[in-house]
C-alpha cells in the first residue's frame, strides 16, 4: 500500500518516532473507501488492518 509510505510509515523507519495516529489520519483523508483503520507495531513487524466502506 503506497499510502502507507506516502503518509511516513517505511521500512527502516525507527517505531518510537512514527505518529502511528497522525498516518492513520492522513491515510483516511486521502481515501474515502476506508471506514476504520489501525497500525500495530509490535517485534519487528508492523501490521496494517482496516474496514472498506461499502
Amino acid at each position: 500500500m503506497s499510502e502507507l509510505k506516502d503518509s511516513g510509515l517505511e521500512v527502516g523507519k525507527v517505531k518510537s518516532k512514527l505518529e502511528t495516529r497522525e498516518i492513520i489520519n492522513k491515510i483516511r483523508l486521502k481515501r474515502d473507501d476506508i471506514a476504520w483503520m489501525n497500525i500495530d507495531l509490535r517485534r519487528n513487524k508492523c501490521n496494517s488492518t482496516n474496514s472498506r466502506n461499502h
